[in-house]
């Protein structure tokens, strides 16, 4: 009868055995991590280099929120601004007719007030 320790068949296989085992835990390891080289053990110079990278890519992608941010402040501004000019070219006709004779100012002066109320009540909300 043959031992495990001494039969050379058993040991081989043995070996071949542990080899597929460890080749396995690492593929399952880069399965559910998604990358080849998930930590420093499974090759330190591209684990670094990799380190790095999705740092860089963590930078821009906030860098890149934080741009869309402003471009959504100056757009919510410049719609404002809009809105604004508009309200001013109004107040604007409303002087120019309360320079002409037999108008009512008092309306007109309500319309202008009624317009800053407009101006206050944008700028507030932009």
């Amino acid at each position: 009868m043959s031992s495990l320790l001494t039969n050379e068949s058993s040991l081989i296989a043995l070996t071949t055995l542990r080899s597929i085992n460890k080749n396995l835990n690492m593929v399952q390891q880069q399965i559910s991590t998604g990358k080849s080289v998930s930590n420093a053990r499974d090759n330190a110079s591209i684990w670094a280099v990799a380190t790095v990278m999705q740092s860089d890519v963590d930078s821009f992608s906030a860098i890149s929120d934080s741009l869309n941010l402003g471009a959504s402040t100056v757009a919510v501004a410049r719609g404002a601004s809009e809105q604004v000019t508009s309200l001013l070219q109004e107040m604007k006709n409303l002087v120019v007719a309360a320079q002409e004779d037999n108008v009512d100012r008092a309306k007109i002066q309500t319309d202008v007030d009624q317009l800053t109320e407009q101006i206050d009540s944008i700028v507030g909300a932009a």
